[in-house]
């Protein structure tokens, strides 16, 4: 029996995909692939333009009903299972190879044929990943570079008022909270880190990961943001199963009242100064807005915390809404990612 896979070329967010029945692993049809893409800028750039025409071809060829017994269009690329061992994909927008769904080298310098064999392994969740030891020019991070979204001056004039200039504080004291955690509490840190941990042996989230740092939060995938929504559930709201927790057509909004003293906004770019107190102001501003309801189970207390989660890093806040939105905040901590 032939080891079986799929190559795929992606182009505006549709794969033209190709079955490929036999010798599907790396040292074959991987290095078929790669002996296909030009190391020389010129040539690889004429590859490029030709490789997406392809690609509007055969996706003109798809619009109007015409089957083809060679390739196939798909929104969605091809993926791993019982009878498909290996999965190639170049991103001919992004420029990125990826392997069994993880983006893996720059597709515009990828590495020499020993390197791309040898780097080809699994990380700590057991997720296919490159090596620890390949060149880092060879590593699609290169592409995944996104700069900052620009600020409203007046969110960071906002900013600096509400805080009155002070400083950040540490959790146990912006919590209220000692230093060492109870029993009690180092038990639930522990089971919550082992279900993020089981989340993400997901593939579907290990890509998720690894193909944020491409985004804003105008154009953050609908995957990331149900996986921010999905682990901000996990941490605030009582553990117990529930169906609308693990489905995507969940409505999600720019901001989460997953308890009535919690809010959480999504957010991006939280690594750059000016994004992350732009966040935590429009989380003041969320936080200060009336409620206009005479429930009183619906009324929000007179301290607020807020939570500005961007997957790789979250920062807390406590606002105080009988002091004008007056908040202290922590130092930025790395999260997942």
């Amino acid at each position: 029996m032939g080891t079986r896979g799929y190559y795929s070329y992606r182009h505006k967010r549709r794969n033209c995909c190709r079955y490929n029945p036999f010798d599907s692993y790396p040292d074959g049809l991987g290095l078929d692939l790669l002996g296909q893409i030009p190391t020389d800028p010129e040539a690889f750039h004429r590859w490029l333009e030709n490789s997406r025409k392809l690609c509007e071809k055969w996706y003109d060829k798809a619009d109007k009903g015409i089957e083809s017994s060679d390739w196939e269009v798909r929104d969605v690329a091809p993926h791993n299972d019982l009878f498909i061992e290996w999965v190639y994909e170049m991103d001919l927008d992004l420029l990125i190879f990826s392997i069994d769904g993880l983006p893996m080298y720059c597709l515009d310098h990828m590495p020499p044929s020993d390197i791309f064999v040898d780097s080809v392994t699994f990380d700590h969740y057991n997720i296919r990943a490159p090596a620890a030891g390949m060149p880092e020019e060879y590593s699609y991070t290169r592409k995944l570079v996104c700069p900052p979204p620009q600020v409203p001056h007046s969110s960071l004039d906002s900013f600096t008022r509400l805080t009155e200039g002070q400083p950040p504080t540490s959790l146990h004291v912006l919590i209220f909270r000692p230093i060492n955690l109870l029993h009690s509490e180092a038990t639930c840190t522990k089971t919550l880190e082992l279900l993020i941990g089981a989340l993400l042996h997901e593939q579907r989230f290990s890509q998720t990961l690894r193909k944020l740092p491409a985004q804003t939060y105008d154009n953050i995938s609908p995957q990331a943001l149900w996986l921010m929504y999905v682990l901000t559930q996990l941490a605030i709201c009582p553990s117990y199963y529930n169906n609308r927790l693990w489905s995507m057509d969940v409505r999600l909004g720019r901001f989460w009242w997953p308890r009535a003293h919690i809010c959480v906004r999504p957010s991006t770019h939280l690594h750059d100064e000016d994004n992350l107190r732009h966040s935590m102001t429009e989380l003041v501003t969320e936080i200060m807005k009336p409620t206009n309801s005479d429930d009183p189970d619906l009324r929000r207390p007179s301290i607020v915390y807020g939570i500005a989660f961007s997957l790789l890093k979250c920062v807390l806040i406590r606002v105080d809404r009988e002091n004008g939105g007056a908040f202290r905040y922590t130092e930025g901590a790395y999260s997942v990612g």
